[in-house]
């Protein structure tokens, strides 16, 4: 432990990171003045594609681990936050996003009316009971569909 650190990571991901700072002085690191700060630390990338590669595999979709690997990377920091790595299956207005920033210029798919097939095609087979899916599992399975592995590769 440091002063301005962290106790090393755990995989568990209810793991938390203590930082102790010494006397009453501000740190930026932890936005806090003094004492103890107990915050709950991200989960890394490997420990993320596993829990995808995992959800993939209970919908019966055959995993590439290096397209896992490769969209996880795609969604940058936004896969780490919570609200960021789902997507709203009945926000209309959110499913337009991905079409057009992930299917449009992401993986240069037309624009046309089989863009909505293949988004609709996917969330079914992520299932009906849950509106909120994960991203990474959406991006992968529109990938594999769409054969556009080389835009992500």
């Amino acid at each position: 432990m440091t002063e301005h650190g962290t106790e090393p990571r755990s995989a568990h991901p209810d793991a938390f990171t203590l930082s102790v700072h010494k006397g009453n002085t501000y740190c930026s690191f932890c936005r806090t003045s003094g004492g103890t700060y107990i915050g709950k630390i991200m989960a890394t990338q490997i420990e993320l594609i596993d829990k995808y590669r995992k959800e993939l595999s209970k919908l019966k979709v055959k995993v590439d681990d290096v397209l896992v690997k490769a969209v996880v990377k795609s969604l940058g920091p936004a896969v780490y936050r919570e609200d960021a790595s789902m997507i709203s299956a009945v926000d209309a207005d959110e499913l337009e996003r991905v079409k057009q920033n992930f299917m449009v210029k992401r993986l240069g798919l037309p624009d046309n009316a089989k863009l909505d097939t293949m988004l609709n095609k996917a969330l079914a087979q992520m299932g009906p009971g849950n509106n909120k899916k994960h991203r990474a599992v959406l991006y992968y399975i529109i990938t594999r569909d769409s054969k556009r592995e080389a835009a992500l590769l």
